[in-house]
């Protein structure tokens, strides 16, 4: 695979890139060398990708310059306490979280690793302040900054000499640290963690060591950055820095540390000659894409039995059961359900007539993402396959159909390409996930994300020009107004739940959630589990497409910002938050988001995601939507009780503390009836 690799680089980079060009990929892909190197230790550990390692960088690069440039702290001191605050966040994120999951699927330490990645996300932006001032730090100076030299056409310094040092001295030293008792142990614990613990390695401390060491790796990684290509303070690291790290973990099959750090460099050095060559880099992230694919198709051909433990369908999702059959025909329970029933509608129908245009804006908006977070219950809930490029799929909807807008169709036909834009769009990225699942397919929707935002929504073809008016609906009906639009996007969302939920109960949902229970069994019965699967993610990139065709015309346009890696992560958050198995968890989940983004200024709305999502799936694996749930069985359970019924589900999630008095309290006529 090196070999091949190495053809594909030297047919790839364009020809005649000067020596400077080259030197200043090799250091760039350094930088992103030391954070893989992190990302494949934690996983040979934990089996789990750690999407919050960059974030976690840059809350210790931000540390470090603020205390140097800020707080006047010399130089090296400042250095030193920066690489001991991400060594220490990273082993509390073990010890607080990771350890928390031991006996849980791989992948919901994993989804918990996101959440962390936007509570160090919350940190970064916040330190300026609580610092107090706000430093320039662009063109953020070292002592090394003066030993200066050129190599065609680019000037250096010895930041960028330090970089290489440290890259050949951490690759040295690993080496030499994976030959030690410590190191031994690592490997063992990597292939199996429950025998390994049988025979007395100290699993638990050696995780603690790794992630610490990781940290260690994620804070010189950005530190050394900043001299480099500065640092901007009130930012954040963002996915694309942390792809660039993951694309080389998975062509070293998330195992080789040598291949991972010369694919790291040599991905750095390509884009750089692109960037020299051509002006723009855009190509490369699409060519990430490429990259990670075949890394992880070629991964899957050895996988080991503790990796098939850990990384199929995500497992953190429990279907919310009906209604039970004794009581749904009882007057107070249907006549309870009609109250209930009016009472949302009033609320969605008469409130916002109250409120004034930005606020309706706001509403409509809130609607669109519920849409959103519909589509990852298709695909997350029902068929266990985590996207985090679901704002992909969004944009792409946004584009074709804002486009259709603007050749002269109508509102409807708009909003129908769009449907079929994000529907192949995501049949295309679930080509994978018949042979890759879980965080494997996480990995893969992320670049998908990245591509989408910088070079898809940035062709000609792909995305419309300037203002997009909103059309007459069937010819007739004004949308300019805010209000109209909300009512209109308000019923796009009840013919989407109504149309999901007859789809679960058909034939078709039932069989896209026996895939993701037992693929194996499913297949037993005759359910086809490639077309379940693609089926999962036509359906689910058809109602992202709605959503994105939706939203465009509410913005009157289309900016790439709004649909960048960083939105697929807050969409999947908002779904996690209001919980994957249910209707009305995901819209709770929306309105939770939305609202905190709308209330709370600046990055306290990744503090209210970011927090809420991780204690989610510390306290609450259901998601808000099962609080909603519970407090409909509470009211069943009060009904069944004052008329006597005895119902067996409701009594199976009863607390008893008293065996002896509960057996009492049911006759065996009453469990007979």
């Amino acid at each position: 695979m090196t070999v091949a690799a190495w053809f594909v680089f030297q047919a790839l980079i364009p020809r005649g890139t000067p020596a400077g060009i080259v030197l200043q990929g090799v250091i760039l892909g350094g930088l992103n060398a030391l954070l893989a190197i992190g990302i494949v230790l934690v996983y040979r550990t934990n089996r789990i990708v750690n999407f919050a390692q960059g974030e976690l960088g840059g809350t210790a690069a931000v540390f470090f310059v603020l205390l140097n440039t800020v707080a006047g702290v010399p130089f090296v001191l400042a250095a030193i306490a920066g690489l001991i605050v991400s060594m220490v966040l990273s082993a509390l994120v073990d010890i607080v979280v990771i350890r928390r999951f031991e006996s849980s699927s791989r992948l919901l330490p994993t989804v918990a690793t996101i959440g962390i990645a936007q509570l160090f996300g919350f940190t970064t932006l916040l330190l300026p302040t609580w610092f107090g001032r706000v430093p320039s730090t662009k063109d953020f100076q070292s002592p090394l900054s003066r030993f200066t030299f050129t190599v065609n056409p680019l000037p250096f310094d010895g930041n960028g000499v330090l970089v290489l040092i440290v890259v050949a001295g951490v690759s040295i030293g690993l080496a030499r640290f994976m030959q030690t008792r410590y190191g031994i142990g690592i490997r063992a614990t990597a292939e199996n963690p429950e025998r390994a613990a049988l025979v007395g390695v100290p699993t638990r401390r050696l995780s603690t060591i790794v992630w610490a060491l990781a940290g260690l790796l994620a804070g010189m990684a950005t530190m050394l950055q900043a001299p480099i290509v500065g640092l901007t303070l009130g930012s954040l690291i963002g996915p694309a820095l942390l792809l660039r790290a993951l694309a080389a973990a998975v062509v070293g099959r998330m195992y080789s540390l040598p291949v991972t750090v010369a694919t790291a460099i040599g991905l750095g050095v390509f884009e750089q000659a692109v960037y020299w060559a051509y002006g723009r880099t855009a190509i490369v992230d699409l060519l990430l894409v490429v990259v990670i694919l075949g890394g992880l198709f070629l991964q899957r051909g050895r996988v080991t039995r503790a990796e098939r433990g850990g990384a199929g369908a995500f497992q953190g999702v429990t279907q919310v059961r009906p209604i039970p059959s004794e009581l749904a025909d009882l007057p107070e329970v249907r006549w309870g359900r009609v109250a209930l029933g009016g009472a949302v509608a009033a609320i969605v129908i008469v409130v916002p007539l109250t409120v004034g245009v930005s606020r309706a804006s706001l509403l409509a908006v809130v609607a669109i993402y519920a849409i959103v977070a519909l589509s990852l219950v298709v695909l997350t809930g029902w068929s266990g396959q985590i996207s985090l490029g679901q704002f992909a799929l969004v944009g792409v909807g946004a584009g074709f159909g804002g486009s259709a807008t603007q050749g002269g169709q109508d509102f409807v036909v708009a909003i129908l390409v769009g449907m079929f834009a994000g529907m192949l769009a995501a049949i295309l990225l679930g080509l994978p996930a018949l042979r890759l699942t879980g965080f494997y397919l996480a990995v893969t929707t992320l670049a998908f994300a990245v591509a989408t935002h910088s070079w898809l929504l940035g062709q000609a073809w792909a995305r419309p020009e300037g203002v997009i008016p909103r059309p007459m609906l069937f010819s007739r009906w004004d949308l300019e107004s805010e209000h109209t639009y909300y009512f209109l996007c308000l019923g796009v969302l009840a013919l989407t739940i109504l149309m999901l939920r007859g789809l679960r109960n058909s034939r078709v949902g039932r069989a896209i959630v026996a895939v993701r229970d037992n693929s194996d069994a499913a297949q037993a019965y005759g359910i086809k589990a490639v077309l379940a699967k693609l089926g999962a993610f036509a359906i689910s990139g058809g109602t992202a497409g709605v959503a994105g065709a939706l939203l465009v015309h509410q913005q009157h346009g289309l900016q790439p910002a709004q649909y960048s890696p960083a939105e697929s992560l807050q969409a999947f958050a908002m779904t996690v938050i209001g919980g994957l198995g249910s209707v009305p968890g995901a819209l709770a989940g929306a309105i939770y988001v939305k609202g905190s983004q709308n209330i709370l200024q600046g990055g306290y709305a990744l503090l209210a995601t970011g927090l809420g999502m991780t204690l989610i799936l510390l306290v609450l694996p259901q998601g808000l939507g099962s609080l909603l749930f519970r407090l409909r069985d509470m009211a069943l359970r009060s009904v069944a009780r004052r008329r006597g019924i005895v119902v067996a589900s409701l009594l199976e999630d009863r607390r008893v503390d008293e065996p002896e008095r509960a057996i009492d309290d049911v006759s065996f006529e009453d469990v007979m009836a």
